[in-house]
């Protein structure tokens, strides 16, 4: 219940305007049909007809809904991506994928399984009220059956409308796999001449993906439709059967018509049956990650914490979580530091040695599993407001816009930074006579696409984003990666100059970038 809850908060007044308005149009077929039959057809075209504009409220509240339940569901992973521990966060790939599968499977839980449970449940005992009223408690017994045999239907089928539906979602994200692969690689792949290849293999993909679809809703269509001959062939059977013994009055013709009109109401219910049961995977997925949110609930801090204090590191040890029954990876193991007052740190090491994991660390994105880290004294932790003010990070993936100009991109992070000093930071970075080579004017190198960049000069505009926040901390994970030989010299003159104005704490490969340092540390 707790992930169902943690998914419709905010939403019940629209479930229960679409479970209301499923009621009353449930309601309406027998009723018109009744007053059809006692000559009123005016009383039965306005009642079909107000049900019919009820539709309207119905998918406006419907889409009201959606929006919550898609909202509540993103926040679940939007808690541990803002609070919780680096580390545990899954990769982009598994978040993606996961999204894509349960934000349309939990809609139309909510929607078309919830809301339309709520209100059959109710709308199926009042129809058959209404019936056993007028035609007799005869009546019930073909309409009981047909139900039964219909909802059988339904749930025989279930299985395979799932899996049709699962084989299209795996092959939709398949195909985005495939391309996300090849756009990084289409050098490889042009320059051994496999661009072709790869292109048919992206349009059999699509092919595949809708022949998939096609086939998921020729199973939707085929259950749907079967359930409901099944149900009218059986409540009509057992009245022609009954030889006009269940019609009252003899009157066959008049029975079936309102036996006809109850079917979609027992339809309602076992479609609204089946949308929960294909849910009930995402449910549970819900349900572990709302425990991971849970844990992610840290108040953020508000301490007075100077960058620029001496950094201590009490006999560091950390592990990267488990993952998919593995055991935890060690990544530090002892690691004791203490770095005086604006001492800058170099850090050097092969890889997988724990240059990455000794940087978070420090930033306070991974709490140690053993140890303590302190800057002047107090606790480092990033989710310390006071702290994070002062601090700059580049990291090896940095956050980038593609679609976005170089502009965008150095002020994905600080939006209020003035054109002046962007400009400023690139002719910092040795980016920005480069860069004019390809445009008439400051303004015009600002407003370059950053996917044109090559990828050292992207890092370069990386860097240049770092620099022009106002921090007293700048971290860097590996800042030389992806450039030239000349390029990682003029980086060195330039970490020399911060260096004499800010704290530098870098994780580098290249070891002639340590001449900057004041420390340098060997990790193994």
């Amino acid at each position: 219940m707790r992930p169902a809850r943690a998914l419709l908060a905010g939403g019940m007044g629209s479930l229960a305007v679409i479970a209301g308005i499923v009621f009353a149009q449930r309601l309406v077929l027998p009723l018109a049909v009744l007053r059809l039959d006692e000559r009123e057809p005016a009383v039965a075209a306005v009642a079909l007809l107000g049900a019919a504009a009820l539709g309207f409220v119905r998918a406006r509240a419907a889409d009201r809904l959606a929006r919550v339940v898609r909202l509540n569901l993103l926040e679940l992973y939007l808690g541990p991506f803002e609070r919780g521990p680096v580390p545990s966060l899954p990769s982009a790939e598994v978040v993606t994928a996961r999204l894509a599968t349960a934000l349309p499977l939990l809609v139309s839980w909510a929607v078309d399984g919830v809301a339309v449970v709520l209100a059959a449940t109710a709308a199926v005992p009042a129809v058959a009220a209404l019936l056993a009223y007028a035609l007799g408690p005869g009546v019930l017994v073909p309409l009981g059956i047909a139900g039964i045999v219909g909802a059988a239907v339904t749930m025989a089928s279930a299985s395979r409308v799932e899996a049709a539906w699962t084989a299209a979602w795996d092959r939709s994200r398949a195909l985005f796999a495939a391309l996300s692969s090849g756009y990084e690689g289409a050098v490889d792949l042009r320059a051994h001449g496999r661009a072709g290849a790869f292109a048919a293999g992206l349009r059999a993909e699509v092919r595949a993906w809708s022949a998939a679809e096609g086939r998921a809703r020729v199973t939707s269509t085929v259950s749907t439709w079967g359930a409901f001959g099944a149900t009218l062939a059986v409540g009509a059977g057992i009245l022609a059967a009954s030889g006009g013994a269940l019609a009252p009055r003899g009157d066959l013709y008049r029975t079936s018509l309102l036996v006809l009109t109850a079917i979609p109401t027992l339809q309602t219910l076992v479609g609204g049956v089946a949308n929960l049961l294909a849910a009930r995977d995402e449910i549970a997925a819900t349900g572990r990650q709302l425990a991971l949110a849970a844990e992610a609930t840290v108040e953020e801090a508000d301490e007075p914490l100077d960058a620029t204090a001496e950094i201590r590191l009490d006999a560091i040890g950390y592990a990267y979580p488990a993952r998919g029954g593995d055991a935890p990876t060690p990544a530090l193991d002892g690691v004791t530091l203490a770095l005086a007052p604006r001492e800058s740190l170099v850090i050097v090491g092969p890889n997988g040695a724990g240059k990455t994991t000794l940087l978070h660390v420090l930033l306070g994105v991974v709490r140690p599993d053993r140890g303590r880290v302190t800057v002047g004294g107090r606790e480092a932790r990033l989710d310390n407001r006071r702290f994070r003010a002062r601090v700059a990070y580049l990291s090896q993936r940095p956050y980038e816009l593609p679609e976005g100009s170089v502009a965008d991109n150095l002020r994905a992070l600080d939006p209020g930074v003035d054109e002046a000093r962007l400009v400023t930071a690139l002719g910092t970075v040795g980016l920005l006579g480069v860069l004019r080579a390809r445009a008439t004017s400051d303004a015009g190198v600002l407003a370059l696409p950053y996917a044109a960049l090559s990828r050292g000069q992207a890092r370069r505009v990386m860097l240049a984003r770092a620099l022009l926040r106002d921090a007293d901390l700048l971290v860097l994970d590996e800042p030389e990666a992806h450039l030239d030989a000349a390029s990682v010299a003029e980086l060195g003159e330039i970490l020399r100059a911060v260096a004499r104005e800010r704290r530098v704490v870098a994780a580098v490969h290249d070891r002639g970038l340590a001449a900057f340092a004041d420390r340098v540390i060997e990790l193994s």
